[in-house]
């Protein structure tokens, strides 16, 4: 059971904004995450929201067949400013778990675009 690396990527189409950037520092800012357990014949789909902290990792267990495992964010992968298209804002580092949703929340801000009117 080795470490595993998942990109959280955003895509959106934005009408008047410049870019999507955070907020917060990086250290302080809690991404919220769901996992499921990746053991063969088990797949539990947590129902809590998980908080993940740069620089942190978080001890899990699964509700069902009982698999420990750690989550993570990258150091380095995180806190890139949104400007259209698809961009990656973090990448999870997992051993026994996967990322199953992530909830998008506060501590972001938007940047309008500057509007010249004749």
């Amino acid at each position: 059971m080795g470490v595993e690396r998942f990109s959280l990527k955003i895509s959106a189409q934005l009408r008047r904004v410049a870019r999507m950037e955070p907020d917060f520092e990086d250290t302080e800012f809690p991404y919220w995450l769901k996992f499921k357990c990746t053991a063969e014949g088990c797949r539990l789909e947590h129902s809590k929201w998980i908080p993940l902290f740069v620089g942190s990792k978080v001890a899990l267990q699964c509700n069902d067949c009982s698999r420990r495992g750690t989550l993570g964010l990258a150091s380095g992968c995180f806190g890139v400013p949104y400007v259209g298209g698809e961009s990656t804002l973090a990448v999870v580092e997992c051993c026994g778990f996967e990322p199953i949703a992530y909830q998008f929340d506060m501590g972001w801000k938007i940047v309008g675009m500057k509007l010249v009117c004749r």
